[in-house]
């Protein structure tokens, strides 16, 4: 703990550095500095707080993505969305603060837990083959709708992949409860599906409901993030397993992987783009998507740049929805706060109608709206807040795993899924509003009860 105290020491030298750079002097080359100090706070991760890495993987892939967004964004990347061209600012080295506090602490309190759990997660490991089968049967009927949702597509529909087809309108056109069902608790599965596959006798159905799942999401037109974030969600308990045994986490492989993630899924990427009929256009429309990823944070930062704020108006308005499950709706809240509210300022008010209509929206969204409503000082003070949460649920989910309790890593799953939910879009009620307080009451009492099944006794 004490060496990675002081890895993250440097990494704050290191950004304060940056920050200072970027107020003495413009230029892209701190945007650059923010995705390589980024870059190396998850190599001291891997070596000095692999657990963390394994869990908070999917959110660190995630925030590369903004980082690179910052490159081209500060480098002149004209951002399509926002009718506007970026200019280097310095805004992503003060985003690298947040972050960089964000995950210190989520790793840090990992890292404290994992100490104690990482012989009994190894321990329990041994006996997943006697307590898995009932998560083997959940494979075979997921798959099944899976592939039977795809042959619908392909026969009575149209496939996005093929089509071009946007996959917001397609989802609000299609109306389909069943495709709704899968995509929205793909990654709430994905721990489960993925203990299959440490299991040598399971590790087939694991690996075929996984791919089913990737399959649908890459035919569907979803993007390149939703396709890797489900991938790493499912190989957590492979990881966890992998560091438990007592091995390192092989640097080759952590380099290998997004590579060739990126290899397998960009061409299809480019396919949905329309890459077919005209190469140029996908190639433009794909660095248009990926300029997108950071685009809200820059034009917040750069027009409301602020210590301190007291913007409370959209907070209490967000507040007022916590207790009433009929006003958590985007299609009621429009721009009253949250992701709407900031995209407002710059969406022309009919094209925002569209988006709105069909629940789409632009990403990431909670930085942009807490800068707003609550400066710097408060953003770094919801980093911490988010960061406990999100390392808490963390323990909750790798002790459910590693207790084999279906019931709490389903739970658990499902409040994850609303807490990234809650970092695309910034909505605090998807976070503390009553439906997902219910699920954190069911969750406690599931691994209360599931205290009295351990495995590793």
């Amino acid at each position: 703990m004490t060496a990675l105290l002081s890895d993250y020491v440097v990494i704050l030298v290191l950004t304060s550095m940056a920050i200072t750079g970027a107020a003495l002097y413009t230029s892209v080359i701190w945007a650059i500095a923010a995705l390589l100090i980024f870059v190396y706070l998850i190599f001291v991760m891997s070596r000095l707080a692999p657990a963390s890495l394994i869990l908070l993987a999917p959110l660190l892939f995630l925030r590369v993505t903004e980082f690179i967004s910052g490159v081209a964004i500060e480098s002149g990347a004209y951002m399509d969305e926002l009718y506007r061209s970026g200019f280097a600012n310095g805004a992503f080295t003060r985003l690298l603060l947040i972050y960089g506090l964000y995950f210190a602490v989520a790793s840090l309190i990992i890292e404290f837990v994992w100490q104690d759990l990482s012989e009994k997660f190894r321990a329990s490991v041994d006996e997943w083959d006697r307590h898995l089968q009932p998560v083997v049967y959940v494979a075979y009927a997921y798959m099944l709708l899976v592939f039977g949702v795809l042959a619908y597509l392909a026969v009575f529909d149209s496939i996005p992949l093929l089509t071009g087809e946007d996959r917001f309108a397609f989802r609000w056109r299609l109306n389909s409860p069943i495709l709704d069902a899968i995509l929205n608790n793909r990654n709430i599965f994905a721990p489960l599906f993925g203990c299959l596959i440490v299991v040598p006798k399971f590790r087939k159905i694991g690996l075929a409901v996984l791919g089913a799942t990737l399959l649908l999401t890459v035919s569907i037109g979803d993007k390149f993030t939703a396709v890797v974030t489900l991938g790493l969600t499912a190989t957590i308990p492979l990881g966890l397993a992998h560091i438990a045994s007592g091995r390192d986490l092989p640097l080759r492989t952590l380099l290998v992987t997004p590579i060739i993630l990126s290899a397998i899924t960009i061409p299809l990427i480019l396919l949905a783009y329309g890459g077919a009929d005209d190469f140029d256009g996908a190639i433009e429309r794909l660095a248009s998507r990926a300029a997108a990823q950071g685009e809200l944070w820059f034009v917040t930062d750069t027009n409301y740049f602020q210590l301190f704020a007291s913007n409370f108006g959209p907070l209490i308005a967000d507040f007022q929805t916590w207790f009433d499950v009929t006003a958590q709706d985007p299609k009621q809240i429009r721009t009253t706060f949250g992701l709407y509210w900031i995209m407002s300022d710059y969406v022309p008010a009919v094209q925002l109608a569209g988006i709105m209509d069909t629940t789409g929206g632009y990403v990431f969204g909670q930085q942009p709206y807490l800068l707003r409503t609550v400066g710097y000082v408060g953003l770094a003070l919801f980093a911490v807040l988010f960061a406990t949460l999100h390392a808490a649920l963390m323990w909750a989910l790798v002790t459910s795993i590693a207790r084999v309790n279906i019931v709490a890593v389903l739970i658990a799953g499902r409040v994850l899924v609303a807490l990234y939910g809650y970092y695309y879009t910034g909505n605090l009620y998807i976070v503390f509003g009553v439906k997902n307080l219910i699920a954190l009451l069911l969750l406690v009492g599931a691994l209360y009860v599931g205290r009295y099944r351990v495995v590793w006794r």
